[in-house]
């Protein structure tokens, strides 16, 4: 109720248009209405000129869904990076990644696709280039001109098609004077941030622009076992700006900048599980204490805003903890009776998080003028990126040690990973007692882009663009899951079963070894596009834009099977796939003159947008899984209206918008892998946006956004409801930890079986010589031949002796997977909520003639929206609403700016995503926070 009353406040306050305050173009203008204090009829806003159809229009001449900000609108709005852009642009939404990237959203669509040869629904770029490996969800933005979000597929002016968006960052060039910058902010949590920049012309014909900026933070999180900060920042930017005009239809600009970061900040946030104890019996058959723990998930189903929400998973479901309980390490769950705290900001973990990432990119632009109204442009970039995290893969810390009696003294000396008296020695991920599971993931990468373009400025009602570009991206990456509970049994299965798996006990594992889990992937793309807009006035008031585009985009990757416990996996066999696309849109503007109003633009669009498939994980194909899955195809239609009222004081924008998706790309889990597969949705919504003026300094900025979104046809089997209810089916642990599902009466055959001692002496012998390990995917299978007088077993049809099961098939049985699919249609989309809104109040108070004051209140309510597909309790995220204060202090003779700043003012805790994980890791959660309540000081002094 408090929701919808907050929400309806901000409505009746009025609706939104992002982009507003000054921008260069038209900075100097204010800053001479500054200096003499304007009429009072004058309060009248300025519009920012943006490029978002690669020329010079301001914003409310652009007839498409652009919100753009400059550099003193996001110093106002505290908009310090790409994560806050969802406070002031409606139907968007971001978070951080499971694996490092950043899921930037618009109207439902953004990157939420697993896997490295997957695209983003949105285009992130950066002075038009397109940025692959970005680092958007990392960095602040750094002496910025603007920020330009476009809202729906792009394609025929980009280079890289979108189906979802555009985020495109325009730095600040260098201009012909001597000037400069410099900010120090202070702040809580002992953050010190600072940031400037130095122009200054050298010559008729050449500038330089230097940039640069830092912060270090102490950590928003407590390790509560380690007894120590974690998620702490210490990063650094900087940037080198060339400009050189030999003549003034000749224009160049070059540009080197680099971002790293090197500290704790924490890949993944807080971890959620509901511990899943397994059975006490089935079908009235009691189960041991063993079996028990194969018919757990690790964790359960279930509400992550529930108190259960903060046990640990069921070591014994995992594989690392059914692997240790196999050789002897261990016995049952390590994590009996272990708890987290209600506090999204603390946990116990054994290791504190590496994360190191950098960043170069090179830029060259050249603009040459054929003639007066004929420009040609050629853009060249190169990028190189590294990223290295480690960190505890549970952010818990297991309650009972390895068993006391086990001993395995170290085979090699100096080498592997001894065990006197349940104490393990591992060179990876250290010397204990108890079960430790870290991940460590690498990647490495380059891109390289190039475009041409010629633009034409004719005084007719005729015009043109046309342009050609290519992009050549190439990486590696690594992500490897360390463990003393599969060190441990790889070493006992090599060297006392004689097993043969190959051993790595380097510190920093190199990929040979059978001792953890790598999964590697090499992946190289190599796009071409041609593209073009025409544009004809068909009269003074009525303009047409006709865009197409021709891609061609061909992958090509080489996944090595993964060799965890096994003597070997295989190179891994290169697959390419070439897609070829035409993508186009048609768009009208009319410009009537209304009596009402000032200016009014009415436009309608339809547009198609088109994003590649990828492959899919070597590991999982022929477990339900394709090799590859399909591209992603979008028919957008809209309508929108830009209006100037008021006398200039009022803009006021409205859209609608209606796609039809086909392909939609989604990600699951199967086989310890993450796969995409394709099903088709459907959203709408409408956004309205709005600035105004009612008196002078007192400026009101709001925005509305409704979206709905509807899955229209897909299956899928949920990992954490493997059964879809089905009450005669019960889910099964399979020996390699995925999971499968049986008839509930199978399963108690098969108890009834151990209890009696029925076990057959072969199979038993199969699976690691404990017959209560019959109880398993594995084991039920081979039980169900060897009845039927088949006594291979492992490679018996699944239907004999009545054992029957649902949604699988037994290609081989040491990787099973299965489930009932759901019935997708009619879900929602995930991290799409129905309302977002945001409203933005100031009021400028003049002191005297230099010094000015000027309090800001913003607030952003976001409603409910879910993490996943399924849009089961689990997936569910509650609306919440953040507020942020600022007061700022103005010396204009000085050029002096004191700014007193409260971000998240209530300090209000809030999900922004949650990632669930594999069935061998037990199901958990990760959840991705919004940063609690932060504030300070910063000072900024201009000459």
């Amino acid at each position: 109720m408090k929701d919808a009353l907050r929400l309806r406040s901000l409505l009746v306050l009025g609706v939104s248009v992002a982009a507003l305050a000054s921008s260069a173009p038209v900075f100097a203008a204010e800053a001479a209405a500054a200096a003499a204090p304007p009429a009072d009829n004058a309060n009248t806003v300025q519009t920012l000129v943006v490029t978002a159809q690669r020329k010079e229009e301001a914003i409310q001449d652009v007839p498409i869904a652009v919100s753009a900000f400059s550099a003193d609108t996001l110093k106002n709005q505290q908009i310090t990076g790409g994560g806050d852009l969802l406070r002031a642009i409606p139907n968007v939404n971001s978070a951080r990644g499971n694996f490092g990237g950043f899921n930037f959203q618009v109207r439902g669509i953004g990157t939420k696709t697993v896997g490295t040869t997957a695209d983003g629904g949105i285009g992130v770029h950066q002075n038009d280039m397109p940025i692959i490996a970005n680092t958007l969800g990392d960095s602040d933005f750094l002496d910025v001109e603007r920020v330009e979000v476009l809202r729906g597929p792009q394609g025929t002016l980009f280079g890289r098609n979108a189906t979802g968006g555009v985020v495109n960052v325009i730095t600040a060039k260098p201009v012909d004077r001597y000037e400069g910058s410099g900010t120090i902010d202070l702040g809580n949590y002992n953050s010190v941030k600072g940031s400037g920049y130095l122009n200054a012309p050298f010559g008729d014909t050449v500038a330089a622009r230097l940039a640069f900026g830092f912060l270090k933070r102490d950590g928003f999180a407590t390790n509560t076992y380690l007894n120590s900060k974690e998620d702490n920042r210490n990063e650094y930017q900087g940037r080198l700006s060339l400009s050189w005009k030999p003549t003034d239809h000749f224009r160049n600009t070059f540009i080197y900048e680099r971002y790293a970061e090197n500290d704790h900040r924490n890949r993944t946030g807080k971890q959620l599980c509901i511990t899943d104890p397994g059975q006490t019996s089935v079908g009235g058959v009691p189960t041991n204490a063993q079996t028990q723990n194969m018919l757990s998930q690790g964790c359960s189903n279930g509400s992550n805003y529930s108190a259960a929400a903060y046990g640990s998973p069921n070591t014994a479901a995992t594989l690392a903890g059914l692997y240790g309980i196999a050789v002897g390490l261990a016995a049952g769950n390590a994590n009996a009776g272990v708890t987290t705290p209600q506090d999204y900001f603390k946990y116990a973990s054994q290791t504190t998080p590496v994360f190191q990432s950098r960043s170069d990119l090179v830029q060259l632009k050249s603009e040459y003028d054929l003639r007066e109204d004929l420009t040609a442009i050629a853009e060249v970039g190169y990028g190189s990126s590294r990223y290295l995290t480690r960190a505890d893969y549970n952010k818990w810390v297991p309650s009972v040690g390895f068993n006391p009696g086990f001993n395995l003294p170290g085979f090699i000396p100096g080498v592997g990973a001894p065990v006197i008296g349940g104490v393990v020695s591992d060179p990876q991920v250290g010397t204990g007692n108890k079960l430790h599971t870290i991940d460590y993931f690498t990647q490495a990468g380059s891109e390289f882009s190039a475009e041409f373009r010629i633009q034409s400025s004719f005084k007719g009602p005729l015009n043109f663009l046309v342009g050609a570009n290519y992009v050549d991206y190439r990486t590696e990456s690594n992500y490897y899951v360390l463990s003393n509970g599969l060190s441990v049994p790889a070493e006992t299965l090599d060297v006392v079963a004689g097993a043969g798996i190959p051993l790595d006990w380097t510190p920093r594992p190199n990929g040979s070894g059978g001792n953890y889990y790598d999964n590697r992937t090499y992946y190289n793309l190599h796009a071409y596009a041609g593209f073009g807009e025409l544009y004809y006035d068909i009269a003074q008031d009525l303009k047409l834009t006709l865009g197409a585009r021709y891609g061609d985009d061909r992958k090509w990757d080489k996944s090595p099977g993964v060799k965890l416990l096994s003597s070997s996996a295989g190179p891994g066999t290169p697959q390419s796939v070439a897609f070829k696309e035409w993508t186009g849109r048609v768009n009208l503007k009319w410009s009537p003159k209304l009596s009402f109003t000032n200016k009014t633009e009415i436009y309608a669009q339809y547009s198609r947008g088109y994003k590649p498939g990828g492959f899919n994980p070597a590991q999982s194909v022929g477990l339900g899984v394709a090799p590859s899955f399909n591209p992603e195809f979008v028919d957008a239609y809209e309508i929108g209206t830009k209006n100037t009222l008021l006398d200039g004081s009022m803009i006021l924008n409205l859209t609608g918008f209606y796609y039809d998706y086909s392909g939609y790309q989604i990600s699951a889990i199967v086989n310890r892998n993450s796969v995409n597969s394709n099903i088709d949705a459907k959203t709408s919504g409408l956004e309205v946006e709005s600035l105004w003026e009612p008196v002078r300094h007192l400026r009101i900025n709001s925005n509305f956004g409704f979206l709905h979104t509807e899955i229209s046809n897909g299956k899928v089997a949920d990992q954490l409801n493997l059964t879809n209810g089905d009450p005669t089916l019960m889910q099964v642990k399979s020996m390699n930890t995925s999971n499968c599902v049986a008839k509930i009466s199978d399963v108690a055959t098969t108890q009834a079986l151990i209890n009696a001692g029925a076990i057959p002496a072969p199979l038993a012998a199969a699976l690691f010589h404990n017959p209560n390990f019959a109880m398993s995917c594995e084991g039920i299978a081979a039980l169900s031949g060897l009845y039927a007088g088949n006594v291979g077993g492992f490679a018996t049809a699944i239907n004999s002796f009545g054992l029957s099961y649902t949604g699988w098939s037994l290609a081989n049985a040491s990787t099973l997977v299965g489930g009932v699919p759901v019935n997708l249609n009619g879900h929602k989309l995930p991290n799409s909520p129905e309302f977002t809104a945001s409203l933005g109040v100031q009021y400028e108070y003049r002191i005297d003639d230099a010094w000015s004051l000027t309090p800001r209140y913003d607030i952003y309510y976001q409603g409910k929206s879910y993490s996943r597909i399924f849009n089961s309790d689990h997936d569910m995220m509650k609306a919440y609403n953040v507020s942020n204060l600022s007061v700022l202090l103005r010396n204009r003779d000085l050029d002096l700016n004191v700014q007193f700043y409260v971000k998240n003012l209530f300090d209000k805790r809030y999900i922004q995503d949650s990632y669930l994980t594999d069935a061998s890791s037990g199901l958990f959660t990760n959840l991705f926070v919004g940063d609690p309540r932060t504030y300070g000081v910063s000072l900024t002094k201009r000459f």
